[in-house]
């Protein structure tokens, strides 16, 4: 009895000494160093699709940089530890399977993370080294959101040596019009002078054509003949999960999910991944009357309606900076953005504070048609490349409008009581703005009567 007494305390001790041990190895740690100027160098992915294995390889100069900014600030939040059996080195693609795998340059060496709808292939690994991602299955979800776009463009069935998807330069001539060939051009060189724009010459407000149309049918977008019978000449995506928002020749812009910025040509084939905003405020500031595009008519010899052109409720200026609303950067409000489609460079043009952005919100009167609640805040219309104008409700307008609330507006519609009210109450229902990234000035007045 004395013996098994003195053999207890040692036990204890020694359980103690395992508990900080493991403790110790498997102690959570940041996966990156917030000082390190960090790049995505490579994404590759294996996933299935429609009963093929697809695989794609992306280069460093085939990923924007606003993806790239945006997964770095993602594994800079992550924290991560020792794993204990060693991760697989195989696997097998099977249905609803994907494998992601990411390089990341770092100050010294590089970083790969192993993203997977299976979390045993999850891992962050520094040469032979694997680490456990602490919630690694969110990540992955998060990353995939912002990448499913670009694994599409991408990828091609079988083996890494498949044929590529075309580059820019390269689309394939599919559509029922010249495509006019865009010179590349840097964005230092873009921008190192002022280039005024002019309405149709320049800014892609809209662009002519006179054989097609778009329409959504069973819940995909079709491009459509419309000198014919309305004859579906291909499908261009397969969900009603995209908003088109500008088209030029070669290009259709539009969001998906709500969320995601993303252009692709006139048969889906390609598309690339340009802005992520998972505010949602990208999609519900930028709104146009689109089902799914304006198209202004003209008519043909025989009286015929005839489309002339789609309108495009973002400005698309010279086929290369595209202007729109999104969440800002630092999750206060919202900001004006000005996105270099060649490169994917964007930049903050101007920025309203949630506090500033309340007192632009239309009051919400359900009897009355076009009232809010909503931000009222016109599209953005660049005068030049480096000058952009838009308009903001008039608080003061606004303060007068409810003041008022509880009189008998009868059936007036939000057209209606906007114009009657502006000259009654001698107030303009909106402040005209204007930027100049050049300069920095900014500018907000009423306009003239």
């Amino acid at each position: 009895m004395k013996h098994r007494k003195r053999i207890l305390p040692i036990a204890a001790v020694l359980v103690v000494l395992v508990a900080v041990a493991a403790a110790a190895f498997f102690r959570s740690k940041p996966m990156l160093d917030l000082a390190d100027t960090l790049q995505v160098r490579s994404i590759s992915a294996d996933y299935w699709n429609s009963g093929e294995t697809y695989h794609c390889d992306i280069s460093q100069e085939n990923i924007p940089q606003k993806l790239s900014s945006d997964l770095v600030s993602l594994f800079q939040g992550v924290t991560i530890r020792n794993t204990l059996f060693p991760r697989p080195n195989t696997y097998t693609v099977e249905p609803d399977s994907v494998y992601i795998s990411i390089q990341v340059g770092l100050a010294e060496g590089s970083m790969r993370v192993n993203l997977s709808t299976n979390s045993a292939y999850t891992s962050a690994q520094f040469g032979d080294t694997h680490y456990s991602i602490v919630d690694g299955q969110d990540l992955y979800q998060k990353v995939y959101d912002r990448l499913s776009p670009l694994l599409v463009a991408h990828g091609s069935p079988g083996a890494p040596e498949g044929e590529p998807s075309p580059t820019p330069s390269q689309l394939p001539q599919t559509v029922p019009w010249e495509v006019p060939e865009q010179p590349s051009v840097s964005y230092e060189e873009y921008f190192e002078q002022e280039r005024e724009y002019e309405f149709f010459e320049h800014l892609d407000s809209a662009w002519f054509y006179d054989q097609c149309d778009f329409e959504y049918r069973d819940g995909a977008l079709y491009l459509v003949d419309s000198q014919k019978t309305g004859e579906a000449l291909w499908k261009v995506w397969d969900t009603d999960n995209l908003e088109v928002k500008a088209v030029d020749p070669a290009w259709i812009y539009g969001i998906v999910d709500g969320k995601t910025l993303i252009r692709m040509d006139y048969k889906g084939n390609h598309q690339e991944t340009l802005f992520v905003d998972d505010s949602g405020l990208i999609s519900t500031m930028n709104r146009g009357i689109s089902n799914p595009l304006t198209v202004a008519y003209t008519y043909r010899y025989d009286g015929t309606p005839a489309p002339a052109c789609i309108q495009n409720p973002l400005p698309l200026a010279d086929r290369s900076v595209l202007y729109f609303w999104a969440g800002a950067e630092d999750g206060d409000g919202a900001a004006l953005y000005r996105l270099y489609v060649h490169d994917g460079h964007t930049d903050v043009v101007h920025q309203y504070t949630q506090k500033e952005l309340e007192q632009y919100r239309f009051p919400d009167y359900p009897e009355l048609e076009g009232t809010g609640p909503y931000y009222r805040i016109s599209a953005p219309n660049p005068v030049s490349n480096v000058e952009v104008r838009w308009s903001v409700g008039n608080p003061e307008f606004f303060q007068r409008f409810e003041a008022e609330v509880q009189g008998d507006f009868g059936k007036l519609t939000d057209t209606e009581l906007i114009h009657h009210n502006t000259i009654g109450y001698h107030l303009h229902s909106q402040l005209n703005c204007t930027k100049n990234t050049f300069t920095g000035a900014f500018q907000q007045v009423e306009p003239e009567w």
